[in-house]
């Protein structure tokens, strides 16, 4: 366990400079936008919350509080099991691709660089996220704030770049996005695993149909 601050060790996972190529991801923002489904900062905005709310970011976050309960637990079985359901969970193969690739990445940083252990090489990224937290004695209210603030920052960096926008209108976009963060996370808090579900279809099959898309700049 590393002798400084839990904040500091989450906001080092979070950095820019943590190499799990977070930027290479888009979740289906870039078909959207090439569509015109997404044209503005405001619809960027509803977007990004409606993820948050309704869509998959909603369900990693369940499956995120759900690794920290059983890891505390020491229940690797169970541990395994819930990353067969995250999974299951993904509705296209560029969710798989990019929930798996940064899991992936991330554990191989943080066995390197932190000298942690994992129980598996093929954790999707909120269960690898969850499992080094633990290691670190970080607290789940802690740990989920900052995967989410990370999730939201790094998608709202592509629609940025994908409009484009400007960044002070970014940074107004950023600031909503904190506001729902911090009633999400304590609605989240309050749920279980039985909780876990996805209503955000459109974004599913957006996903689906950047698979095809003809020019594009993001993998997912």
């Amino acid at each position: 366990m590393k002798k400084f601050s839990n904040i500091l060790k989450l906001l080092t996972w979070n950095n820019q400079s943590f190499p799990i190529g977070s930027y290479c991801f888009s979740s289906g923002l870039e078909y959207a936008v090439e569509s015109k489904i997404i044209k503005t900062g405001t619809e960027l905005q509803c977007w990004l919350n409606d993820l948050l709310k309704y869509g998959s970011l909603h369900s990693d976050a369940l499956i995120l509080l759900e690794a920290c309960k059983l890891a505390n637990k020491k229940e690797n079985k169970k541990i395994n099991d819930l990353n067969n359901f995250a999974i299951s969970l993904n509705q296209s193969y560029e969710k798989y691709i990019e929930n798996y690739e940064q899991g992936k990445s991330f554990m191989k940083i943080i066995e390197d660089a932190w000298n942690h252990s994992f129980i598996s090489k093929k954790l999707v990224f909120p269960i690898a996220y969850a499992l080094a937290a633990v290691q670190e004695n970080i607290n789940k209210e802690d740990t989920l704030i900052c995967y989410l603030h990370s999730s939201l920052c790094n998608l709202l960096a592509a629609g940025i770049k994908l409009i484009p926008l400007g960044q002070t209108e970014g940074q107004k976009i950023q600031i909503e996005l904190n506001k729902y963060i911090e009633i999400e996370y304590k609605n989240l808090l309050k749920k279980s695993i039985n909780d876990i579900g996805n209503c955000g279809w459109v974004n599913d099959i957006i996903s689906m149909k950047h698979e095809n898309q003809f020019t594009r700049i993001f993998r997912t």
